[in-house]
């Protein structure tokens, strides 16, 4: 075939504009491509034939185009492998027709890894689809013969990604595979069906985020049948909170000695055993890889602070560890450079010294670095003329101070040519330069260029030029926040602080944006009548057949007890504007703003003895759960992604970027004023949701905390720290609430914030 995959799409809403899975479809493609996949991207049907066929949809509108679905639906009927791939849709929601097709969110962060996977699985299971039939039977009618008298389990159930075959998709109903799911040992169908729908539901759960009860559905496997490797593997995901095997396999932690890894390889059949060593090796590649990064970034910070040659050398060790990495050939070479620097300021420090000989010496060993050549033969020239000045000693006066004169003039004229170059002839060409950016409207190159030169002309009132006319550019594209800080801070500077104090449009937005102030942004419930932010359907399945969304299915398919069965529909109706305090304001156009009341109740998190922010679940919650339900209708690029700082109980640290965080003890103490009080009344709905309040109707809200330490604010606006190794359930209290903070951009927000 011609290509591997076809990405299938609409190009046009009812609207005849470009509709959103456009977007998506040239993301999907460049993605796909980049991993060596033949990819043919159509909005209409072609002739062109693939393996594989994505079928984009980021709204329902786009199940009402008709000739797109007969496509999609003609292409799974004719034995085509078709993956929907949905953003802003869940399972639940698609017609009844393509709720047993595979599906990948392309909603969520990550998406694309989990859709190579799966295009990959669909491909190997075409290929292997056309052996015939006789041949297959012949090749594996030995193993079903062994299997017969033992069945063990699938053995992609629980494999990592990038080797197992793929999960059913998620549907109303259990997908169940064209042959049985083996079970462990001797299961009866019954209960190797019970086996794999826990196994489904506990990736669902992982994948949300909630590992607590994926590590319950994975125990509850292993206390039936001990020798199911599978569950093993995703307990140990539950255990270190991620959401599939390929996030593990980016662990600094070693987790090979963890008991559930090691219970894993203990019961895994052969081909599993295989599979997990195969991804072992891929994740002491990955720790291997973060070692030496962690080398090369110590011996750049080595680098970059370095002030003499042992702290150079020091750098140059680092780099030396770490051969062939990135750029370290060039950073020892640096280090080399630098020393040799070093060294020649010291020889210049013996020429002012009138230690001739010593310097020349210096210059000389120096090589060829820089202008040291020319350098030793001035030192040399001035050797000779001390030489010339004893032996005309006895020389008349006049002849010898003659020829003393013309020596040093020519000394002079050798030392102050290098001079005069750096001091005239090159700040020259470089002031030139920066006239003719600032002219081409650069003006932030040409500023970095005017400072550079310092005192050279008017460089320093260059500079200030520079930002008068950038700020000026900003007004005229409205740009106004940003324009108001440049223009303060070069006050005084022609009609600078005219405009700052008096320009009506820069005046409007200080006033909108005034800080202390309220904005409304998104919506989210706030009377305690409104219970859920999703409406969702259960049933009790019993032996009966079950009929539910139009399909029935048999209870004997699901394990015993009670599953809900639900349809994830928002739910407006109760939801207000969220009021927003406007903490601080900045230079780039930006906006901190932290929410005026305690909007829900919730846990920071369920992992005893750490409160890291990055694996909290109320980080997970906030910017997936929360952001989508309160800024569905807000334009993208008003909120800003905000990098915050992780730092562990090691010297560890790293960053993580957040849409919608919570704010930190410091960050608190800096904003206090601002807020007047840290003590914050609940909404109707945060009380229903189990917040504790007090007579006053004020809430306990969290803080954003790090390693052995949580930090949150209790009823009367103290702030306090509790040490999780004397309480380790500190941080699953339920009853306090959260706080959302974000950073928005005031020139895109417009319309959109109140």
């Amino acid at each position: 075939m011609k290509y591997d995959v076809i990405i299938s799409f609409r190009g046009k809403d009812e609207y005849g504009l470009s509709a959103p899975e456009a977007a998506l479809a040239a993301e999907i493609k460049k993605g796909l491509e980049a991993e060596g996949l033949r990819v043919l991207s159509e909005d209409a049907p072609g002739l062109d034939e693939a393996r594989v066929m994505l079928a984009l949809a980021a709204g329902r509108e786009v199940f009402r185009t008709d000739g797109l679905l007969s496509r999609w639906k003609g292409f799974a009927g004719a034995g085509g492998e078709l993956i929907m791939v949905c953003r802003y849709l869940y399972p639940e929601e698609l017609p009844q027709e393509f709720r047993q097709q595979k599906y990948v969110d392309a909603g969520k962060v990550g998406y694309m890894r989990t859709l190579l996977s799966e295009v990959r699985a669909a491909l190997k299971e075409s290929t292997e689809s056309s052996m015939g039939e006789a041949e297959e039977q012949a090749q594996e009618a030995p193993a079903a013969e062994k299997e017969a008298a033992a069945p063990k389990p699938t053995e992609a159930a629980g494999a990592p990604e990038t080797a197992k075959v793929p999960e059913p998709a998620k549907t109303s109903e259990p997908a169940i595979a064209s042959e049985p799911a083996k079970a462990p040992g001797t299961a009866s169908p019954k209960e190797a069906a019970g086996i794999a729908n826990l196994m489904l539901a506990a990736r669902e759960k992982l994948e949300d985020g909630m590992y607590f009860k994926a590590g319950l559905l994975a125990d509850s496997i292993i206390k039936q049948h001990p020798d199911y490797a599978p569950a093993y593997v995703l307990k140990l995901l539950a255990k270190m909170n991620f959401r599939n095997e390929n996030e593990l396999t980016g662990s600094k932690k070693v987790f090979e000695t963890e008991p559930e890894w090691q219970s894993a390889t203990e019961h895994a059949t052969q081909s599993q055993k295989q599979i997990y060593e195969a991804f072992l090796a891929k994740a002491k590649e990955n720790r291997f890889d973060a070692e030496q990064n962690e080398i090369y970034e110590r011996g750049r910070k080595l680098y970059m602070d370095a002030k003499t040659k042992v702290e150079l050398d020091a750098a140059k060790a680092e780099f030396t560890k770490i051969p062939g990495y990135r750029d370290s050939e060039q950073m020892l070479s640096a280090c080399e450079d630098a020393k040799k620097n070093i060294d020649y300021r010291e020889a210049e420090k013996l020429v002012n010294e009138g230690l001739y000989e010593k310097a020349a010496k210096a210059f000389k060993a120096l090589g060829e670095y820089g202008d040291a050549p020319a350098r030793a033969e001035q030192c040399t020239a001035m050797i000779r003329i001390h030489k010339n000045q004893i032996k005309q000693e006895r020389a008349n006066k006049w002849y010898e101070a003659r020829t003393i004169l013309i020596s040093l003039l020519i000394v002079a004229a050798l030392i102050a040519a290098p001079i005069c170059y750096v001091q005239y002839i090159k700040p020259g060409r470089d002031y030139k330069k920066a006239l003719r950016m600032m002219d081409d409207g650069s003006y932030t190159d040409a500023r970095d260029q005017f400072v550079k030169l310092e005192d050279f002309k008017d460089s320093r009132e260059m500079v200030k030029e520079c930002d008068y006319r950038a700020a000026g550019k900003y007004l005229q594209e409205g740009r106004y926040l940003q324009a108001y800080f440049l223009y303060e801070s070069i006050s005084g500077y022609k009609d600078a602080s005219t405009i700052a104090s008096e320009n009506e449009n820069i005046l409007k937005t200080l006033d909108d944006w005034e800080i202390g102030g309220r904005v409304e942004l998104g919506i989210y419930p706030k009377d305690s009548g409104k219970r859920e932010l999703y409406s969702s359907v259960s049933f009790e399945l019993d032996t009966k057949n079950v009929e539910w969304g139009g399909g029935t299915g048999s209870a004997s398919q699901y394990p015993t007890g009670v599953i809900n069965l639900y349809d994830r529909v928002k739910n407006t109706e109760g939801a207000e504007p969220i009021s927003w305090i406007i903490l601080d304001r900045f230079a780039d156009g930006t906006a901190l703003l932290i929410s005026e009341y305690a909007l829900d109740a919730k846990p920071y998190g369920t992992e005893q003895f750490t409160a890291n922010w990055a694996t909290s679940s109320v980080r997970i919650w906030l910017n997936d759960e929360f952001y989508r339900y309160a800024f569905e209708d807000v334009p993208g690029g008003v909120i800003r992604k905000t990098g915050i700082n992780v730092e562990t109980n090691t010297s560890y640290s790293y960053t993580v970027e957040d849409k919608v965080y919570l704010l930190s003890s410091s960050e608190i103490g800096k904003y206090k004023k601002t807020l007047g009080t840290l003590a914050c009344s609940a909404t109707g709905y945060a009380k229903y949701k189990g917040a504790s309040v007090d007579a006053a109707g004020m809430a306990s809200w969290w803080l954003r905390s790090e390693g052995y330490s949580l930090y949150y604010v209790k009823n009367d606006g103290t702030a306090v720290r509790v040490t999780l190794q004397k309480d380790a359930t500190e941080q699953t209290q339920d009853d306090r609430c959260v706080r959302p903070a974000i950073l928005v951009d005031t020139y895109l927000a417009g319309s959109a914030v109140n």
